[in-house]
């Protein structure tokens, strides 16, 4: 299951229509306080989250994610407008195993769920 925690519509629905064909479950939340919510309750596979969220921001979000030791190894990839070398670098020391910087192609996040999930698109093959 890939949990993807972002709140503009539009760029769920992009990812949601990207990994359609695939044989993983997609699971949304639209602010972070919902997103903490979903990831200690369905112990996603792979999370995409997004940085600048309403109630709890992203990197509140993946501290919360990396403390609960039932989730600390969870795969979670940061996607955001946000791609300047800072910000990356503080995702990264913060735990984050991947970055997307939007926009991004259909390419970029095949990619990063065959990286962390390999059987979801191998299984759609």
């Amino acid at each position: 299951m890939v949990l993807v925690i972002e709140d503009v519509i539009s760029v769920t629905q992009f990812i949601s229509a990207v990994l359609a064909a695939d044989p993983v479950q997609i699971v949304t939340a639209t602010d972070g306080r919902q997103g903490q919510q979903l990831v200690a309750e369905l112990l996603p596979d792979l999370v995409l989250l997004d940085l600048a969220l309403p109630e709890v921001d992203g990197f509140d979000v993946l501290d919360s994610i990396r403390a609960d030791p039932a989730t600390a190894a969870t795969p979670v990839v940061i996607i955001t407008a946000h791609g300047d070398s800072s910000t990356v670098a503080a995702a990264r020391n913060r735990g984050a195993d991947g970055f997307l910087a939007k926009p991004f192609q259909p390419a970029e996040l095949r990619r990063v769920v065959d990286r962390f999930l390999p059987h979801a698109t191998a299984a759609a093959s």
